[in-house]
């Protein structure tokens, strides 16, 4: 191993922990898609309008777990619809998705009036430390020092700086 003071530390599998799920799992769907011959291109625009169901949901019941079965249903729903073109109406799914994608980020953007949704409520929530990747209330990479090849960097364990890193002057 090139660097085995890091690679060999347990922080650096923590950080990949954290990370790496959320994109694994979409790997592991596109990659049956993949295998089955086929290809989704909507599946951005997919995670945006479900991601913005989930704001909607748990904004007005102020229920983040109905806001994630929330998402999970509009997301099935996309994942239905895509379906029934594909194998009802026998569009190449290629084409079909590079459609549904256009039609789901314009209706998302048309939802929300173009702006991001703030989603400070959940902040401190037993769901919020579950989604972004912390492990005991705390990020599972920050610390309080991070050493970098000729200099040491502050990782702030408080958002909106967790990941950023800022040089600490000595």
């Amino acid at each position: 191993m090139g660097s085995p003071q890091t690679f060999l530390q347990p922080r650096i599998y923590l950080a990949f922990m954290s990370a790496i799920p959320f994109p694994a799992l979409l790997g592991l769907g596109l990659t049956l898609l993949i295998i089955s011959g086929e290809m989704d291109l909507s599946f951005p625009a997919v995670m945006m309008i479900s991601g913005l169901s989930f704001s909607f949901v748990s904004q007005a019941t102020g229920s983040p777990a109905l806001g994630f079965f929330s998402a999970l249903a509009t997301g099935a729903f996309a994942g239905f619809c895509n379906g029934v073109i594909v194998v009802r109406i026998g569009v190449p799914a290629i084409i079909a998705t590079i459609g549904t994608q256009f039609f789901w980020r314009g209706a998302g953007t048309v939802l929300a009036d173009g702006l991001a949704i703030n989603l400070t409520q959940l902040r401190g929530t037993p769901f919020h430390f579950l989604m972004a990747g912390r492990l005991g209330g705390r990020a599972a990479h920050a610390g309080p020092l991070v050493p970098w090849p000729g200099r040491v960097f502050l990782v702030s364990p408080e958002p909106p700086y967790l990941w950023r890193r800022r040089p600490v002057h000595r």
